[in-house]
């Protein structure tokens, strides 16, 4: 038993060291470029969040789909109306 927690701690500590040195050895600029980009990737994700709601069917689906066309502020009545079908209908 303690062999297993003196080996995850090893496990630990060197991937500590492993993001130590992966984040020293990163250009500041390289970061700041991965930084800008995060807005258009949530739209992005959000635009395809909005084609295609996962699961396909179900309340789930429509609570999906909300949250990206409220995100992207586009088909608020839609998805208002297929929420409220979920609240009424069940």
């Amino acid at each position: 038993m303690f062999w297993m927690k003196r080996e995850a701690v090893a496990v630990w500590v060197a991937g500590l060291l492993a993001v130590a040195s992966a984040s020293a050895a990163l250009d500041p600029s390289v970061i700041d470029d991965v930084l800008a980009q995060t807005g258009a990737r949530q739209v992005q994700a959000m635009v395809l969040q909005e084609a295609s709601p996962y699961p396909s069917t179900g309340m789930w689906r429509h609570e999906s789909y909300a949250l990206a066309a409220y995100g992207l502020d586009t088909n608020n009545a839609v998805a208002d109306d297929g929420l409220i079908a979920c609240q009424t209908n069940g």
